[in-house]
């Protein structure tokens, strides 16, 4: 009989479904960021058995980790890593129901500092009555909240692994924290009492002049900084963050210039109840938000929040702003009117429109059109991305993409030209600061300078530059596909105003 027990035990234990590790990560961070006493989060299979979490061991370097917590699903465990663990090259191991999983290899450093995350920024508390920080409920300048974190090392008083901070007890190591690359004090950084063993609170104030344009918070310890993280923070006033150009995002400022009836994209710390749907053109405020150039509204074509805690305002550089000197713009809100924001003026800032493609971040695809059609000169993978079908036995009116073909004629969209006038002529008036171009064309808005243009590096000429009818600051080039060129997914094509120049990608195939 005993023999048989022995048997069925043996063949129940061999049924036992063998447990694995598939990552191994900072808890806060999911980086690969270790220190002494830290806590982490091991993904895998099987890593807890019948009897639950207390079935489980966790080895590293030869020494005991603690459980603190076990998925239902028994694939992830919340373990926190012996406080006198060596630092150096180490193995873990999970032990299930006497089965031991294959050694995972990690690095143990004295420090690997980092905070939790709340709905993607930090997870933070304020007023010490453990509200949470949020969107709807910034911080503020000279407020002191509360952040969670890991990896600070040992306290004052160091406790043993596994074991819960009863009271408060500041880390051993002198810490350093910025708010927007800004030194912010800390009054406490230590254990965080009656919580997880391993879990650290880090108390800090908001720099009295911080605003929502910065936003970036860096904790240091022992030298190793923390990842970023970022705290949303209003301000009583809105805050000008940048003005970039619309098309390139290229920062526009007392340095860098714009033109005169170019779209800008104003970002500012300010909030709205809800983004705009659709255009507001010509009108110049939404939900009170107003920005203003030389003290004067401009249309704004949309609002939109960027969280955590700005806001994207497109609007115009007015079409008679001049083409040297500076002007400034402001924003107004509810609760008052920001700083001035200072851009230098120039003749030209071009900027062609781009694609996004959602698999190449680095990809300028160029916003071209084949003439008097709505077929895009995009790759056919690219088209694909936008649902868009290929062209070929469509109608012209039928948006589509594929490669354009040497010979093809094309328009290319742009921003930034400058001075556009009837036929282009240097002394006259140009479109009006909220109005937009004849749709019918009967009266050409050309630029008044003559851009150059290479496709593949082949020069080309450029059969209309001006204002695309029935647009305000959206300009148009027309020209055509050179033959000879180099096909290909991405063939560069550089637009030159002047001084200003652009370089993005169209879609063309062999001849």
């Amino acid at each position: 009989m005993q023999k048989c027990i022995a048997l069925l035990f043996t063949i129940g234990a061999s049924l036992l479904a063998q447990p694995a590790i598939q990552g191994i990560s900072n808890a806060a961070s999911f980086q690969q960021q270790f220190s002494p006493g830290c806590l982490v989060s091991i993904f895998g299979a099987n890593l807890v058995g019948s009897s639950g979490p207390s079935g489980t061991t966790v080895s590293i370097g030869g020494k005991a980790a603690f459980v603190v917590a076990a998925g239902s699903n028994a694939q992830q465990l919340l373990v926190q890593l012996p406080v006198d663990l060596a630092t150096g090259p180490v193995q873990l191991t999970v032990t299930v129901g006497g089965q031991t999983t294959t050694p995972a290899p990690l690095t143990i450093a004295a420090y690997a500092p980092a905070f939790f995350l709340g709905q993607g920024i930090l997870g933070a508390f304020t007023g010490f009555n453990f509200i949470p920080i949020s969107i709807t409920n910034p911080a503020t300048p000279g407020e002191t909240i509360a952040g969670a974190a890991v990896g600070l090392g040992a306290l004052t008083s160091p406790l043993a692994t596994g074991a819960v901070a009863t009271t408060t007890d500041k880390i051993a190591a002198n810490p350093t924290l910025t708010v927007g690359g800004e030194n912010a004090a800390i009054p406490y950084a230590g254990a965080a009492p009656n919580s997880y063993p391993g879990l650290y609170q880090v108390n800090f104030t908001i720099p009295n002049d911080a605003s929502g344009c910065a936003i970036n918070v860096i904790l240091t310890v022992g030298g190793t900084s923390s990842p970023i993280v970022v705290v949303p923070i209003a301000s009583p006033k809105p805050v000008v963050c940048s003005v970039e150009n619309s098309a390139t995002g290229l920062v526009r400022d007392a340095v860098h210039g714009a033109a005169a009836n170019s779209f800008v994209s104003i970002y500012a710390d300010a909030t709205v109840s809800a983004n705009s749907s659709g255009t507001i053109f010509p009108g110049t405020s939404y939900q009170g938000v107003e920005a203003l150039y030389n003290g004067t509204p401009t249309p704004i074509y949309n609002v939109t929040n960027i969280p955590p805690s700005q806001i994207l305002i497109n609007t115009v550089i007015p079409s008679n702003a001049g083409s040297s000197g500076s002007g400034t713009f402001t924003v107004e809100t509810s609760g008052g009117t920001s700083q001035t924001y200072t851009v230098a003026l120039a003749p030209a800032d071009v900027g062609v429109f781009r694609l996004p493609d959602p698999h190449n971040p680095a990809g300028i695809q160029g916003v071209a059109l084949l003439a008097n059609s709505y077929w895009f000169t995009m790759p056919a993978a690219l088209a694909a991305e936008y649902n868009l079908p290929a062209c070929t036995g469509l109608s012209l009116a039928t948006p589509c993409g594929q490669p354009a073909s040497p010979g093809d004629s094309i328009v290319i969209y742009f921003t930034g030209g400058g001075l556009a006038t009837p036929n282009g002529d240097p002394n006259g008036i140009p479109v009006a600061t909220g109005s937009v171009a004849p749709a019918d064309g009967s009266v050409e808005y050309k630029t008044v300078q003559t851009p150059t243009l290479t496709i593949g590096g082949l020069p080309v000429t450029v059969g209309f530059s001006g204002i695309a009818p029935g647009t305000a600051s959206e300009y148009q080039i027309n020209t055509t596909i050179p033959t000879g060129v180099t096909p290909g997914d991405a063939v560069p094509v550089v637009v030159t105003f002047g001084n200003s120049s652009d370089t993005f990608t169209i879609a063309v195939k062999a001849q």
